[in-house]
Parts: structure tokens; sequence; C-alpha cells
């Protein structure tokens, strides 16, 4: 095959790739910005988040392996860092679900969920930064810590109205 016809082979195969992902995949993304707008979509992810931290506590024979925890597994049983991270998990679900179908009182599982998490995270940070242990999930827990604090400022604003579209 002569390598002129290879680069056109190359350049129709990249212009198909850019019109199915911007017709599929970047359809999907705006239509998920649009019906969640991206403080919903944020707290969506952190939903999801803490939820697969909740199972890894819970599911037996796992072991959740954080240097900064290592001390902490002999006074408090996993389970119960799981259950913490499934009980504001399911908080912030439940505010997240409310506040799309329109109800007025969403705000207050989505502040308080957000409100437990803040304390959650921000002793997750000083653990590890006590201990040593710099890396690892410690960037996770710091961006999640920070938007906690933004989810919290937005629940207790009432923001979004609920029922609203979302906005990019």
């Amino acid at each position: 095959m002569p390598l002129e016809n290879l680069a056109h082979a190359s350049s129709r195969h990249a212009a198909c790739m850019a019109k199915y992902c911007q017709s599929a995949a970047y359809d999907t993304v705006e239509y998920v910005f649009r019906m969640f707008g991206h403080g919903r979509a944020l707290e969506a992810y952190l939903i999801g988040a803490k939820m697969w931290y909740g199972m890894i506590l819970i599911a037996p024979g796992v072991e959740f392996k954080a240097i900064a925890l290592t001390d902490v597994w002999g006074y408090i049983p996993e389970y119960v860092f799981g259950i913490l991270f499934l009980f504001i998990a399911a908080l912030q679900l439940i505010g997240l679900v409310l506040n799309l179908n329109g109800h007025e009182w969403s705000w207050v599982c989505r502040t308080v969920g957000a409100g437990i998490a803040m304390p959650t995270w921000a002793w997750l940070i000083a653990k590890s930064v006590i201990v040593g242990a710099i890396g690892g999930a410690l960037p996770f827990w710091g961006m999640s810590f920070l938007a906690s604090i933004f989810l919290f400022v937005k629940g207790w604003n009432r923001l979004p109205v609920p029922g609203a579209p979302g906005a990019v």
C-alpha cells in the first residue's frame, strides 16, 4: 500500500472518529450537563465516590489500604466508616433526586450531607498530613473537601432552584 493511501485512510478515519465522538459522546455529556448542571453533576460524582468508598469498607475480605488510617482500624471497625460514607451518600442522593423533581425542602438533605462530609474529608486530610502520607488518595480527599464546601454553600442558599434545568 503506498504511503499516500495510508495517510488518506487515516485522515478519513480521524474525520469519522471526530464526527462520531462529537455526535455520540459529546451529545451524551451535553445532555447530562443540561439535565444536572455542573453543580448537580459534581454532587452526583461525589455521591458515587462515597458509595464506592462505603462499599469497599463494608465488603468482607476487601482491605482498605490507606496509610493514614492503619492505626484507626484497631479501635474502630472499617464498616463504621463504610456506613458513614453510605449514609452521607444516601442523604445527598435523596436531596439530589428531590431537587431534580422540584421539592422545595431538598436543600435540607443536600446541606446536611455536605455538612457531614466536610469534617469527614477534613479529618482524613489532617490524618494523612499528620502521618506524612502525602499522595495516594490525599488529592482526591482535598478536592472532595473543597467540593463539599461548594455544595454546602449552594445547598444552604437553596441553589439550584428545585426543578430548574441545569446550567452549563
